[in-house]
Order: structure tokens, then sequence, then C-alpha cells
């Protein structure tokens, strides 16, 4: 695996690589980075953070748990309002009201 996060340096658009890097919580890495361009050589401290999840994981653990992300709550509400519009099938409700 490479030490590249493909990041570049703000300062010179140079190539950032990972120098050190230490695990301080299950959903948090701290990286420090220097710049590869020899003549800029900027060195800084970033924080790798897992915040939300985007999709389940086939292997559940309970120890771990992020919060859904909203976009991805919304887009599966979209996936699932679309499944039921093209079927034939009467709501619940509009079943009742019509048997009434």
């Amino acid at each position: 695996m490479s030490s590249y996060y493909r990041l570049k340096c703000p300062k010179c658009q140079g190539p950032m690589k990972v120098r050190a890097s230490t695990q301080h919580h299950i959903f948090l890495r701290v990286m420090y980075l220097q710049c590869q361009y020899v003549p800029c050589s900027w060195a800084v401290k970033a924080d790798f953070q897992m915040t939300h999840e985007l999709a389940p994981s086939g292997k559940e653990n309970p120890a771990v748990s992020l919060p859904i992300a909203p976009h991805a709550i919304r887009a599966q509400a979209e996936r699932d309002n679309r499944e039921t519009a093209n079927t034939n099938q009467l709501d619940l409700l509009d079943a009742q009201e019509a048997s009434a």
C-alpha cells in the first residue's frame, strides 16, 4: 500500500506523503504529512475521521456504530418510493377506504 493518499500540497500543489500516523480512536487516525516537492517540504498534522455510514457492512459488528449520512437516507427513501410507485398494489389505507 502506498503512503500517498493523492493529497496535493495546498502551498505548491505537489504530492503529500504520510510520514507517520497513529490510531487515536476506532474512527480517528492522526496523520503527519509532508510535501514531497523538496523546495516546499511543507509539513502538517491532519485528522482522518470516519463520520457517517454511507452503505451497510456485509459483516455487522454491534460495537461499531456511526450515524447514517443524511443524503444516504434521502437516496434510500427515493429508491423505495420509486419501487412502490411502479406497482399496481393499493396502499393499505386506500384499500380500507375502497372496501368501506
